[in-house]
């Protein structure tokens, strides 16, 4: 439906409102501990549409290595602002489901695309512009489709993030017995 481009923020060290940037948006998620303080007043100037909402999809905009990374927006991270390195495209949610969309952006075909169309500007800095954007071309099953792809690949990042989870604790468990056996070997061979 719409696609935006952020806003230059006006900085403020000492404020409480935020503005995401591109370090922000990471590959489907956000970390909001880059995000960097702005002036309340000026934010409370934006016009509550470039806001973002659930179902919305932020992408970056700039950068070797940030470009075109996309997180869809959940319930949790609504009613942020986010700065001109980076679009906010709105959908039609009775066409397409906006967390299938990210994960194509996301994919190595959506990646390559956005490789072949980002453009340069004078500036010598990549850019994604909006009229780039919407050059990408994307397969579009029907919309319950869309929503059994994007479910199943959500069940799999869970299942992954749980491996790894799992993974480090183990790898910390092994790591603590090792040293206690060193440690409690070294003790007994000086006594």
């Amino acid at each position: 439906d719409e696609v935006f481009r952020g806003k230059s923020p006006k900085y403020s060290p000492d404020s409480n409102s935020i503005i995401l940037n591109q370090k922000c948006n990471r590959w489907n998620y956000l970390e909001i501990q880059h995000a960097k303080n702005v002036s309340s007043e000026w934010i409370s100037s934006i016009d509550q549409k470039f806001f973002t909402r659930q179902g919305d999809i932020l992408i970056n905009s700039t950068g070797d290595g940030t470009i075109g990374r996309a997180t869809y927006i959940d319930e949790t991270n609504q009613g942020l602002l986010y700065d001109s390195h980076m679009l906010l495209l709105r959908l039609n949610q009775q066409a397409v489901d906006p967390l299938y969309l990210t994960y194509f952006i996301n994919s190595k075909l959506g990646q390559t695309q956005i490789e072949n169309i980002k453009s340069a500007v004078a500036t010598k800095q990549t850019e994604l512009g909006i009229n780039n954007l919407k050059n990408i071309q994307f397969v579009l099953p029907s919309l319950p489709i869309q929503k059994e792809i994007s479910k199943a690949i959500s069940t799999l990042e869970k299942e992954i993030m749980a491996l790894e989870e799992a993974s480090e604790k183990c790898k910390e468990r092994a790591l603590l017995e090792f040293e206690m056996e060193i440690f409690s070997d070294s003790k007994k061979t000086q006594g």
